[in-house]
């Protein structure tokens, strides 16, 4: 009989032992899944940084062609108007002084002395 309870106690203790490997296998099972979760959401979190900031960047990159594109323009415009206020003022010194300008023209002389090949009277 003491045999007996020698072996259920035996018996018992393996089987609390058994008990305590699998209750620790499953605990590390947990802890592994829940490390890959956090892994994947640190990757997930990572792509997503990654998206952002090559977003960031081309958005960067468009505002500054827009800059650079109005600039152009501005330039453009500033030499356009530059030349057309240079035109104008060329047409207004003509207008001021007839017979003199970019194309010579005939000379007050002339004009005095009625040759000039512009009709009519100054």
């Amino acid at each position: 009989e003491e045999r007996l309870e020698e072996e259920e106690r035996a018996a018992a203790v393996e089987k609390r032992k058994e008990e305590e490997r699998l209750r620790r296998e499953e605990e590390e099972a947990e802890e592994q899944s829940r490390a890959e979760e956090e892994e994947e959401r640190m990757k997930e979190r990572r792509k997503k940084r990654e998206e952002e900031r090559a977003e960031m960047e081309a958005s960067n990159k468009r505002a500054e062609e827009k800059r650079r594109e109005r600039e152009r323009e501005i330039e453009e415009r500033e030499k356009r108007d530059k030349e057309t206020r240079g035109a104008e003022r060329t047409q207004e010194r003509t207008q001021e002084r007839p017979g003199v300008g970019a194309r010579g023209g005939a000379s007050r002389r002339d004009d005095d002395e009625g040759d000039n090949w512009r009709a009519g009277p100054r």
